[in-house]
C-alpha cells in the first residue's frame, strides 16, 4: 500500500524532527529602513531609541549588580576570617577547660591526701 516500509517512515520522521529549525525557516535578506513597507521612518527611529534606552538601563542594572557582587564577596571574606578566628578561640577554650579539669583533679587528690593525713594524725593523737 505504502511506497515506504514502516521502518523507513519512522527513520524519515526521526531525521525530520532532528533537523534544526533554522533549516525550515525561510531565508530573508536584511532590509534597510526605507525598504520596510507599512512603517514610517519616525516610528522606526522611536523604536531604535527605545531599544537604546532599554540597553542603557540594562547596562546600568548590570553594573549595579556587579558592584553588589563585589560588596558581598568582601563581606563574605570578612565573615570567613571571623569564623576562622572563632574556630581558633573555640579550640583554645577546649584546651583551657581540659587544663582546668586536670588542675581540679590534682587539687581534689591533694585535699583528699591532706584529709587522710589529718585523720591519721587525729587517730594518733587520740591514742
Amino acid at each position: 500500500m505504502y511506497p515506504y516500509s514502516h521502518l523507513q517512515i519512522l527513520r524519515d520522521l526521526m531525521l525530520h524532527t532532528l533537523t534544526p529549525m533554522s533549516f525550515h525557516r525561510k531565508k530573508t535578506t536584511p532590509r534597510t529602513i526605507e525598504q520596510v513597507p507599512g512603517r514610517n521612518l519616525v516610528g522606526l527611529m522611536g523604536n531604535r531609541e527605545a531599544v537604546w534606552k532599554y540597553r542603557k538601563k540594562k547596562n546600568v542594572h548590570a553594573s549595579y549588580l556587579e558592584e553588589d557582587v563585589k560588596k558581598l564577596r568582601f563581606v563574605n571574606q570578612q565573615l570567613v576570617k571571623k569564623l576562622q578566628r572563632l574556630a581558633i578561640l573555640e579550640t583554645e577554650i577546649l584546651r583551657l577547660r581540659g587544663l582546668l579539669l586536670d588542675l581540679r583533679r590534682k587539687v581534689d587528690n591533694v585535699s583528699r591526701q591532706e584529709m587522710s593525713l589529718e585523720s591519721l594524725m587525729w587517730t594518733v593523737c587520740i591514742y
